[in-house]
């Protein structure tokens, strides 16, 4: 069976990928990913929509951990809890240009594998490189998803089964190139509109992804044979909006290795709301900081965004998920508490009378002037009309946590360490950080598992 040049050439670039060769860069990148994620996830599986379903799935013992739960649950359970955590508060990661989530599809996955294995963070956080940068490729090259598709569980499925297939199989190139195209044929396909209207089975979406690319993986491990070219004669077809051939293997010198990184462009959120809204996010923050403008102060505001940024825009919302795509819902809670985050974006805030009535006020509205800064920048104008008399506004086109706009290295520890610390307390989440530094220098990952299966602190 011959595969497709470009499913070739990706799966030997994965292949390649070894911890000792890779930049310092990327290295500690990949670090920074994974214990995000982690923190995300035992964050999310604190909030009263989604802990009772966590709860629900964890009947089956196994050797895999959720945070917060005492005892070890199946693989495949696992994943699903934890990829489907990312998705609560919102705060998870992305790719600019892919335009997904694919470290909160990967992440759950290889520690999962990696409890049931005993693999090596070493050999972990090389696989979360081979799977980012094919998964990404393939989200770049799609140009976009067909408009009704989210992105989750769609190309991230795909660098799942990269970074499973690389970890099961030791880097076996033939298993990788049959797991890229075995995920093709079985990526999810889920509708975008679930989370803007606050439909909380969008939370099904990464786990449900994961969960498939993991299994492509397994199949391609045990010799299960797909059909070669599927990943551009149905999947990009079928989920891409305006697909450039040449994006698939861009990056890859004459040797076949990775000559540039997708890895790179990650950002990190640091607002808990889609991705979308985070220029307005950041410009609202710097007139609170700057200005020190609240609500008493506010007779309106003119928010203005580019084309995609309206379109998951919720001005309505009933919920705290709906919220977080809401312009109007995030601004008025941020000028209501003085801050956005997950303390304050919470249901009874967002039915706060206050709340409520400046949201009324707030106007969102299409730029077109905007759009050319999309999708490299999440461009936003802000701008403030005081009952003084003053006008204040500030436009963002690269939010803080970018690439172009990085978060600094204590930045990513303390969003870590304040979420970590709603799932596990203070204490017990300083020692799952120092648990996860002491799995990244050598040792085995019992020793992250025994910090993850501490008690969650008691939300009542």
């Amino acid at each position: 069976m011959r595969h497709s040049a470009a499913t070739q050439t990706l799966a030997h670039a994965a292949a390649q990928t070894q911890w000792a060769t890779l930049p310092e860069r990327v290295r500690q990148q990949s670090t920074d990913l994974f214990l995000d994620t982690l923190a995300v996830c035992a964050a999310g599986l604190s909030h009263p929509s989604y802990s009772t379903f966590a709860e629900s799935l964890a009947s089956e013992p196994g050797c895999a951990s959720v945070p917060g739960f005492l005892a070890g649950v199946s693989v495949t359970t696992a994943i699903q809890i934890n990829g489907g955590a990312t998705t609560v508060l919102q705060y998870q990661d992305g790719h600019r240009l892919g335009r997904g989530h694919p470290v909160s599809h990967i992440a759950p996955t290889l520690l999962a594998l990696a409890e049931e294995t005993g693999a090596a963070a070493s050999d972990v956080l090389t696989a979360l490189i081979a799977g980012y940068e094919v998964g990404a490729r393939i989200g770049v090259a799609m140009g976009g998803l067909n408009p009704a598709l989210h992105d989750t569980g769609t190309w991230s499925c795909l660098g799942t089964a990269v970074a499973a297939a690389h970890l099961l199989s030791h880097g076996a190139e033939s298993v990788i190139a049959d797991a890229i195209e075995s995920a093709a044929a079985i990526a999810l396909m889920p509708y975008r509109d679930l989370p803007v209207e606050g439909a909380t089975a969008h939370h099904l979406y990464i786990g449900l992804g994961a969960t498939t690319g993991l299994l492509a993986a397994r199949a391609s491990v045990t010799g299960l044979k797909p059909l070669p070219a599927t990943l551009q004669q149905f999947f990009i077809p079928r989920a891409g909006a305006d697909f450039h051939q040449q994006r698939l293997t861009k990056g890859i010198d004459a040797s076949g290795r990775w000559s540039e990184f997708e890895s790179d462009h990650a950002y990190f959120k640091v607002h808990p709301t889609c991705a979308h809204l985070h220029g307005a996010n950041d410009a609202l923050a710097s007139l609170i900081k700057t200005d020190g403008v609240c609500a008493d102060d506010v007779e309106r505001i003119e928010i203005a965004t580019y084309a995609s940024g309206l379109a998951f825009d919720n001005p309505s919302p009933d919920n705290d998920l709906a919220a977080r795509f809401s312009q109007a819902a995030s601004a008025a809670i941020a000028l209501c508490f003085g801050t956005l985050d997950e303390t304050t974006l919470i249901d009874t805030n967002l039915r706060d009378p206050d709340v409520r009535s400046l949201m009324q006020r707030i106007s969102v509205t299409h730029d077109a002037a905007l759009d050319a800064d999309y999708p490299e920048g999440r461009p936003a104008r802000v701008t403030i009309h005081c009952k003084d008399g003053r006008t204040l506004s500030e436009t963002v086109v690269h939010p803080l946590g970018d690439h172009t706009n990085p978060a600094s290295p204590e930045l990513r520890r303390s969003k870590a360490k304040r979420l970590l610390t709603l799932r596990f307390g203070d204490t017990n989440a300083e020692q799952v950080i120092a648990a996860f530094d002491a799995y990244r220098s050598g040792h085995g990952v019992t020793v992250l598992s025994a910090t993850l299966r501490k008690p969650a602190v008691d939300k009542a």
